[in-house]
C-alpha cells in the first residue's frame, strides 16, 4: 500500500509538469486559447492524484478512514488533511476550482473563445472564464501544494 501513494505522487508530478510546460512552452508557440482547455484536464488529473496520494498515505498509517464514495474521501481531506499538510485556504480553494473547472468543460455544451479567455457555457447558461494568468496562478499554487505534500510526507518518514 504504501508504494501505491508514491505512484500517485509520480502521477501528479508527470500531470503539473505536462500543464507547465503547455502554458509556458506550448502556448507561446502556438497562441492557441484552447490549449486552456488541455492545461485545465492536466490541473485536475494533478488534483486528483495528489489528493489520492495524500488519502492514500494517511490511510496506510491509519490516521484516517477511506469510503467507496469519492465525495466522502474529499471532504476526509478537507477536514482531517488539510491542516495537517498545512495547506492555505487559497490552495484548497484553487484545487477544487480546477476540479470544479474541469467538471464543467466535461459537461459543457458550448464552449467558444473571447478576447483571448475561454468561456464555458454550463448546463444552467452560467459561464465560466478561463484564460492564462488564471492558469498560470494554477500552475503557481499546484507547485506550493505538491512542495508542502512532498515535505509533510519526508517528514514523516523521519518521525
Amino acid at each position: 500500500m504504501e508504494q501505491k501513494h508514491l505512484s500517485s505522487i509520480r502521477n501528479a508530478e508527470k500531470s503539473l509538469r505536462l500543464a507547465d510546460h503547455l502554458a509556458y512552452v506550448t502556448f507561446p508557440l502556438l497562441g492557441e486559447q484552447r490549449i486552456s482547455l488541455k492545461i485545465i484536464t492536466e490541473l485536475n488529473i494533478f488534483a486528483i492524484y495528489l489528493i489520492n496520494a495524500i488519502l492514500q498515505y494517511e490511510y496506510y498509517f491509519k490516521r484516517i478512514n477511506l469510503y467507496r464514495d469519492a465525495r466522502s474521501n474529499l471532504e476526509t481531506f478537507k477536514s482531517s488533511c488539510v491542516k495537517q499538510y498545512k495547506f492555505s485556504d487559497e490552495e484548497v480553494k484553487a484545487l477544487f476550482d480546477v476540479m470544479r473547472l474541469a467538471e464543467a468543460h466535461k459537461k459543457s455544451p458550448m464552449e467558444f473563445v473571447k478576447n483571448s479567455n475561454v468561456i464555458i457555457m454550463t448546463d444552467n447558461l452560467r459561464t465560466e472564464t478561463i484564460n492564462m494568468d488564471r492558469i498560470k496562478n494554477f500552475i503557481r499554487i499546484s507547485k506550493s501544494v505538491l512542495g508542502k505534500t512532498r515535505e509533510r510526507l519526508s517528514q514523516s518518514k523521519l518521525a
